[in-house]
């Protein structure tokens, strides 16, 4: 009886619906997805569930994953196919078919020596995986203080980068020689009995080689076989006044370089607030300052000077008006933060608070007459 095999004995990515170079990642966000959708415990089928797991354990394994690709079958598994399952039972069928068993006696019924279980012509594909595009990367914060991010600065970093030596092109060889146990071929091959007469290949990668069919010659004199050689890299981070905290500098391509990858991956450099004593506090292009007056000084007006602002070293002289209210918010044009890239400045934001002295309330009540006078 024809019919789709069952989803144990499908195409591993089918059964996750991925493709074949779909990144760990992408495996592991469809195999939440499904086994959510699968479970028994939710109605799914179990054979479903199981199919999904079995894909999941090989596809996110690169050891697993890249015998699968090569072999088409699963470590610790016979790998026969559906369509290859049906072929076999007619071939034992038409063996037993006639009369006395094997119509060839005592010869090895074996259709020509051997059964290759493993794709269309006995071949079989070896080699690495292919490398991914490009490294991911490396993030690095630094804290910049209030005055940094006004006027601007450039900052050097060094570290110590490993790249691929420049001899051996991070072959860790000057040549390579075919390897041994695989001849050259990368894959090794099984013979398995698996019926009287009938036998069948079972190729793998070779382990000796990682299926790439050869083997290191000497080792590189300049790396000494290491692949990396160490550079010190330093890099200059320049700070333009008025960048945002949290923004992000890209520096393409500066990391170790990494077999895995074509390319190094990227270095991120992340701005951030440093722990900074300045009373001013950032919001975008504006400053916030809260100023505390007593009552005299809210009431007939009065000059202050406040320390900390960026651009004022020795400290913003502002005037303030008479009548302040405690909790008005009084703006000064252009003494915030430099604006990028239209230029200017954004405002300064002065929040007032009015605290009453004991010496003050001693003068309200001694002088009540005096004051209630001037304000009826």
């Amino acid at each position: 009886m024809s019919g789709a095999p069952p989803r144990s004995e499908q195409n591993l990515y089918k059964v996750l619906g991925v493709e074949r170079d779909a990144s760990t990642d992408d495996i592991r966000k469809a195999y939440k997805k499904l086994s959510m959708k699968h479970h028994p415990d939710k109605g799914g089928a179990e054979e479903d569930f199981k199919a999904v797991a079995r894909a999941n354990d090989v596809l996110s394994d690169d050891r697993k994953r890249q015998i699968y690709d090569s072999t088409g079958s699963v470590e610790g598994e016979t790998p026969i196919h559906h369509e290859q399952q049906q072929q076999q039972q007619q071939q034992h069928h038409f063996s037993g078919g006639f009369p006395g068993g094997n119509p060839f006696g005592g010869m090895p019924f074996d259709f020509g020596g051997m059964f290759n279980m493993f794709g269309q012509g006995g071949q079989s594909t070896g080699g690495p995986r292919v490398r991914k595009a490009k490294a991911p990367p490396k993030i690095h914060e630094i804290p910049l203080t209030l005055n940094d991010f006004y006027h601007g600065r450039t900052i050097q970093i060094q570290f110590e980068r490993q790249k691929f030596c420049s001899s051996c092109k991070g072959e860790g060889c000057k040549n390579f020689v075919p390897c041994g146990p695989c001849n050259g071929r990368g894959m090794i091959e099984h013979i398995m009995q698996i019926a009287p007469g009938m036998q069948a290949i079972q190729r793998g990668p070779c382990g000796n080689c990682s299926g790439e069919g050869r083997a290191p010659g000497p080792a590189c004199t300049s790396c000494k076989g290491k692949k990396f050689t160490s550079h010190e890299k330093s890099l200059d981070i320049k700070i333009e006044p008025g960048m945002k905290v949290r923004e992000v500098l890209i520096f393409e391509k500066e990391c170790s370089d990494n077999h895995e990858y074509m390319e190094a991956g990227d270095v991120h450099i992340i701005l951030t607030e440093a722990e900074d004593a300045s009373a001013f506090k950032r919001d975008g292009t504006t400053l916030h300052v809260n100023v505390q007056f007593t009552l005299s000084e809210c009431l007939l007006g009065c000059n202050k000077t406040f320390m900390g602002h960026p651009a004022y070293p020795e400290g913003l002289t502002l005037s303030f008006p008479p009548g302040l209210m405690s909790g008005t918010v009084f703006t000064v044009e252009g003494k915030g933060m430099p604006r990028r890239p239209e230029g200017g400045h954004g405002n300064l934001l002065c929040s007032v608070r009015v605290v009453v002295s004991d010496a003050e309330r001693e003068r309200l009540v001694s002088q009540s007459a005096a004051v209630r006078a001037i304000f009826t």
